[in-house]
């Protein structure tokens, strides 16, 4: 992403009614300016989900991604040191559930 794409997406989004950007554009954002971000890994299934767990290495932290929900914490879309296949799928799935099935990815 480049300082005009940068540009381009913060006037798209003060535009809409999505006036807050994803964690995953932020992200992008910072590493246009050469600002350090954690790396990660976005998934759409539980499958995916657990494949890169085992890619990343556990312990794992889960993130939920769905637009209209900015504080993921306070939305219960935030799983920290997950050991287990069996933790991950059963967060995927609460997270799921608590968007009303509404989600658009999940950051490992």
């Amino acid at each position: 992403m480049n300082p005009n794409q940068v540009n381009e997406l913060i006037q798209d989004r003060l535009a809409s009614s999505l006036n807050t950007l994803t964690e995953e554009e932020s992200k992008k954002i910072f590493q246009a300016f050469d600002i350090p971000v954690v790396s990660e890994i976005s998934a759409r299934t539980e499958d995916a989900v657990l494949a890169a767990c085992d890619q990343t290495g556990w312990p794992v932290v889960i993130k939920g991604i769905s637009k209209g929900f900015a504080h993921k914490t306070e939305a219960g879309l935030v799983r920290v040191g997950l050991t287990r296949p069996d933790q991950v799928s059963d967060a995927v799935s609460e997270m799921t559930d608590a968007v009303g099935g509404n989600m658009d990815t999940f950051l490992v």
